[in-house]
């Protein structure tokens, strides 16, 4: 008698064969890791879209370029300062080190509402700019008068 005939391989055979319900659930399971391959695939493939710009690649913060020059600045050129903060547009503002586009926005606010400043410590009136601040941003900043650089270093 052959193996294939026998007894025993019609039992293996049984053994092997899925109910309905298992033929379902199996059935289930390769279909839902199959729509995760797929979806994750889509996400790989779809450019992101952050704000108003799209970008394909992922989001990971890239490392600037080492710059081995010894003459690279870390502070603005000291020639186009100080700023005069009871003229000067927002643009201007924003080249001060530590004020950005919401705090320039709110000098201007405060100097429409309440007139030139007259001292470089009026700014901590402005919401925003506490002690701290000022005292890093007052080398950068006049009152625009003949006497800026006196005025604008009072404590």
């Amino acid at each position: 008698m052959s193996l294939l005939n026998s007894d025993l391989w019609r039992e293996i055979k049984e053994q092997l064969f899925l109910t309905p319900q298992e033929k379902a659930v199996a059935f289930f399971l390769i279909l839902s890791a199959g729509a995760g391959i797929a979806i994750k695939w889509i996400n790989l493939s779809v450019p992101k879209m952050v704000g108003a710009k799209y970008y394909s690649e992922p989001l990971t913060p890239k490392t600037p370029p080492k710059n081995t020059s010894k003459s690279v600045r870390t502070t603005p050129a000291r020639s186009s300062f100080p700023i005069d903060i009871n003229s000067a547009d927002s643009a201007a503002l924003v080249r001060v080190p530590g004020i950005g586009p919401v705090i320039a926005g709110r000098i201007i606010r405060y100097r429409r509402a309440h007139g030139k400043f007259r001292s470089v410590d009026e700014l901590k009136n402005v919401k925003g700019i506490g002690d701290k601040k000022l005292s890093k941003i007052r080398k950068f900043v006049s009152l625009g008068s003949g006497n800026d650089k006196n005025r604008s270093r009072q404590h």
